[in-house]
């Protein structure tokens, strides 16, 4: 409930408080509570002033909807701190063990959550791994992120749980993925940008369909750089649209990076870029530092767009 008092040295509860026998010498107070999601009282949402004096009825409104207000944004706050909690813990929890490759990755949203996910995990046969970007940022795009994530996890589970053969094809497992979603996309407006790729640690060759999102590179020992272009378009566009498996080799020395356009804006957003991002990969020394030095720069202003990167090098 609200509490009003109009003068505090007159009040035989409040006199002797210190704010009011001493500095401030604070004579009325107002004040509204203010909950939790649950509905705990946290807090109070408070008026004071030095001279005693009371609320007008229009006052009374106005304070009310002033403490209402900050009610709304402090629910909303505690919201978007849970949804970023179950956003990160939607990410792979802990590291992949390969022996011959190391594996790193980091998304940085522009936002509490954002529009970009990465995924990874061991196969049998080496390393299955996604980067996606939801068109937008924030809480929708969040939502979408996770529905994406979600269906290509099962897709996959379904390739593993049948064994080798069509459903291993990245190609179609992007395509089945796209069915899936179309109808969620369609209803919200939406496309998808993404990759999907499965490495094979023996061999290096990397079996991959990229739907329109076409930032992936390959670095070279010699500083060269691969971009691993696409002409297949984003989830969401065409819903009769089958998506291709394209095929390369990762040598021995060789790192894959694959990232969102936060990155690549970053860099200055056009076919420069790529070379800048090389660089960066050359100067770096390995994954987990690139990952490190990407967070660094993703943290160092307020990002424009969620900036995530996905690194893979063969030693």
């Amino acid at each position: 409930r609200v509490l009003i008092v109009e003068d505090a040295r007159a009040h035989p509860v409040f006199r002797h408080l210190p704010t009011v026998a001493g500095e401030p010498h604070i004579r009325f107070y107002a004040g509204h509570p203010l909950r939790d999601p649950e509905g705990l009282v946290i807090g109070t949402f408070c008026l004071y002033d030095v001279e005693p004096r009371g609320l007008d009825a229009g006052q009374l409104v106005l304070f009310a909807e002033l403490a209402e207000w900050v009610q709304r944004e402090l629910v909303a706050s505690v919201e978007m701190d849970r949804a970023q909690a179950v956003q990160s813990a939607l990410l792979p929890a802990a590291e992949v063990e390969i022996p011959g490759y190391e594996i790193a990755a980091v998304c940085v949203p522009a936002q509490v959550v954002g529009g970009d996910f990465y995924d990874y995990e061991r196969t049998a046969s080496g390393l299955r791994f996604s980067i996606a970007d939801v068109m937008g940022k924030g809480t929708g795009a969040a939502i979408l992120t996770a529905t994406v994530r979600a269906v290509l996890r099962g897709i996959a589970s379904t390739a593993d749980r049948y064994g080798a053969g069509v459903l291993e094809d990245t190609g179609l497992m992007v395509t089945d993925a796209a069915r899936s979603l179309d109808a969620d996309l369609d209803r919200t407006g939406s496309f998808v940008t993404l990759q999907h790729g499965h490495l094979d640690q023996a061999t290096g060759l990397l079996r991959y369909a990229d739907a329109g999102h076409g930032l992936t590179i390959i670095v070279h020992p010699d500083g060269r750089v691969t971009h691993l272009d696409t002409s297949d378009l984003p989830v969401g566009i065409d819903a009769d649209h089958r998506w291709e498996e394209r095929h390369v080799v990762l040598g021995h020395g060789d790192t894959l990076v694959t990232f969102s356009d936060g990155l690549f804006d970053m860099f200055g957003g056009s076919d420069p870029a790529f070379g800048a991002i090389g660089r960066l990969v050359t100067e770096a020394g390995g994954v987990k530092a690139l990952i490190e030095r990407v967070r660094i720069l993703a943290s160092a202003g307020t990002p424009l767009d969620d900036v995530t990167v996905l690194a893979v090098s063969r030693a």
